[in-house]
């Protein structure tokens, strides 16, 4: 590293002097421009990537958001540091933990995010193709986002999204996997579930979606809706995990041409008339209350 004025450091001057005798701004405009170069210099494309490590002393969170946003730095891992050897240690596992959380968990809901959904969905399906389980998909978005988005505002359709996110968490079982894929979908993967099984599970989700309210910042509370598509590896043999999570997606675009609030399974199965109650249907599926799956 150089001296504020372009020169050579002096080896024996304390370091963290240099650091702090450089102004932040200035050393992050040379840090990007020396990327910009070797990017050009290499002809990097999108997926390469550089690990870059620099101090800036005594920053603050608050103002490396401001810098990150002047220099569109959205992307870049900020984390508090000092220098004796306990915090050195605390703060590297830190980074680590939020840098996998960044890979693999949705920041607004912690729910695993489309990264995770597919690297599980992966080993599922071949654990399921060599048991000879069931196995089920299901896609989840909410009804009419848009405009609760227009009516409440965007932090009303967050809280509507960790609100639906808690639902699915809470009346999951504990090796179900659900994730958010993408804006306001969310989707699960039910392991040795077949595809009725799964239909029950939705409907008891959309009961809990149905009993829970949501409020704003004004103090208005508001309900929502979800619509859902189910597929399952019993409805066809050999299929890849892109083609399942294709059939649930048809599925979830059915529910909605029919007019939201419903769930429609793929396949060879027709959609349920949603007019019935969510008891019956399970009475249906499994005779009397001691034959039900635990509803969590």
């Amino acid at each position: 590293m150089l001296n504020a004025d372009g020169t050579q450091p002096d080896a024996k001057q304390d370091w963290k002097k240099q650091l702090e005798s450089f102004p932040c701004e200035k050393a992050l405009a040379r840090l990007i421009s020396a990327l910009k170069e070797l990017r050009t210099a290499r002809r990097m494309d999108k997926t390469s990537a550089v690990a870059v490590f620099h101090i800036f002393p005594n920053m603050s969170k608050k103002e490396w958001q401001s810098l990150a946003q002047k220099y569109h730095l959205e992307d870049w891992v900020a984390v508090p540091f000092d220098f004796t050897p306990e915090n050195m240690h605390k703060n590297s596992q830190a980074l680590f933990e939020y840098i996998l959380a960044k890979e693999n968990f949705d920041p607004l809901t912690k729910l695993p995010n489309r990264n995770q959904f597919e690297n599980r969905l992966k080993a599922e399906m071949q654990r399921a193709g060599h048991t000879g389980t069931d196995l089920s998909v299901m896609r989840i978005a909410i009804d009419h986002a848009g405009d609760i988005k227009k009516r409440f505002g965007v932090t009303a359709r967050e809280a509507a999204l960790v609100k639906i996110a808690e639902i699915i968490r809470t009346c999951s079982r504990m090796y179900d996997l659900c994730a958010r894929l993408v804006s306001d979908e969310f989707a699960l993967i039910l392991p040795g579930t077949p595809p009725l099984r799964a239909l029950a599970m939705a409907e008891r989700l959309r009961d809990h979606v149905h009993a829970a309210h949501i409020s704003t910042e004004d103090g208005e509370t508001f309900s929502v809706t979800f619509s859902a598509g189910i597929a399952s590896l019993s409805q066809g043999p050999g299929i890849t995990p892109a083609a399942l999570v294709e059939k649930a997606g048809e599925a979830l675009c059915q529910a909605k041409q029919q007019g939201y609030d419903r769930v429609f399974l793929a396949g060879n199965f027709s959609d349920y008339d949603t007019k019935v109650q969510s008891s019956e249907k399970l009475f249906l599926f499994f005779g009397d209350a001691e034959s039900r799956e635990p509803s969590s």
